[in-house]
């Protein structure tokens, strides 16, 4: 683990941020912002938004469910959410796509070499 990879973000009064999420990030996650460049660590989320870090690092060995969830991160399919900052935005698309070129990139099939 790197100096810049938090382990173990504010939290309220309470322990918990953002509606009862626990306030830690889980070892999975850790491993997987060990894994990660510099570059596009997302030390933000980490701190914002642990548990999204956490359900990534869960899904980090099953690319398509990764890819979904990163979807969901993406549009708000449930309407009326807010969002996330844009900064936070800006580092889970990094991560997003370390992870589809470099950490599990799409396999091409027949198709996409077609004209």
């Amino acid at each position: 683990m790197t100096a810049d990879t938090p382990t173990s973000p504010p939290a309220t009064d309470s322990g918990y941020v953002h509606d009862n999420t626990p306030a830690t990030l889980s070892d999975t996650s850790i491993s997987v912002l060990a894994t990660l460049p510099t570059s596009v660590k997302p030390i933000l989320l980490t701190i914002d938004f642990p548990h999204v870090m956490n359900k990534i690092a869960e899904l980090w060995v099953r690319p398509i469910q990764l890819d979904r969830y990163f979807e969901e991160l993406a549009i708000d399919a449930r309407g009326g959410r807010r969002g996330f900052p844009i900064a936070i935005a800006n580092e889970i698309s990094n991560l997003r796509e370390h992870y589809q070129t470099h950490v599990r990139p799409l396999k091409k099939s027949n198709w996409d070499f077609s004209i």
